[in-house]
């Protein structure tokens, strides 16, 4: 009897590590046999963009890509900003948790995988070498989801691959990508929420919904989406000309 193949495949975040890799298994006639990407419906617009063109090539070298979504009993999809409007709660990383990560990408990957035969499989994690101590943790505590049986490794670890050389192969590829997030995400510097408040105001008016919201509801009384401008407290100004000074920011 023949032993079955051992399947592979990489998730795919639609930022900088995660497209890099991808090119580097190609660079090294690495074929996975599924790349997958977790639509939110909150990624920024950027970040959809680089979807599209890297799903394009995956197509082009033989990579089977697919999208995938967390879809609610009704069989609805819900965004998380769309969810987040209507529960007046904040993401759960204004709380200290990622709930949103596991229901909005996890959740969603491992069932696609288990649907599609690929529930036994190996998954690649696009964390670079100068994360190897965090891998190293990860890897101690158990890189095995003991629900579904995947198993998670690190190429880009493996390879001795940081982020600057992530960078450098993503150039080589005439590819503009840059990093991947949520457009309201908790964890986004006051460099990024500037940039989308120019670049996307449409989307800086409904993370100012969301948080306004959650706070007017009494869900938000000591985190806000907007942390970046005042750690350890809210900053509700939202003005063109708001300096508020933030401890340690240089």
């Amino acid at each position: 009897m023949k032993a079955r193949r051992s399947t592979w495949g990489v998730n795919f975040g639609g930022g900088v590590n995660s497209t890099a890799l991808l090119l580097f298994c190609h660079d090294r006639n690495l074929r996975p046999d599924w790349v997958l990407f977790a639509d939110t419906g909150s990624e920024r617009p950027e970040t959809y963009a680089n979807v599209e063109v890297v799903q394009a090539w995956c197509q082009s070298v033989g990579f089977p890509f697919s999208v995938t979504r967390w879809i609610r009993k009704d069989g609805s999809f819900e965004s998380i900003h769309e969810n987040a409007l209507r529960t007046k709660y904040l993401p759960s990383k204004a709380y200290g948790m990622a709930g949103c990560t596991y229901k909005w990408k996890s959740q969603p990957m491992a069932k696609w995988r288990k649907e599609n035969g690929f529930s036994e499989t190996r998954v690649a994690i696009g964390y670079d070498a100068g994360e190897a101590r965090r891998v190293a943790k990860i890897v101690a505590c158990d890189d095995t989801d003991r629900q579904s049986g995947e198993t998670y490794f690190y190429p880009l670890v493996e390879w001795g691959i940081r982020r600057s050389g992530c960078v450098a192969r993503i150039r080589m590829q005439g590819w503009n990508t840059v990093k991947s997030s949520c457009f309201l995400c908790p964890n986004m510097r006051r460099a990024e929420w500037t940039d989308l408040k120019r670049e996307h105001p449409d989307l800086y008016q409904i993370a100012v919904d969301v948080d306004e919201g959650a706070r007017t509801a009494g869900n938000a009384d000591t985190v806000s989406l907007f942390r970046a401008f005042n750690p350890g407290q809210s900053c509700f100004c939202f003005a063109d000309g708001c300096e508020s000074p933030v401890e340690g920011d240089a």
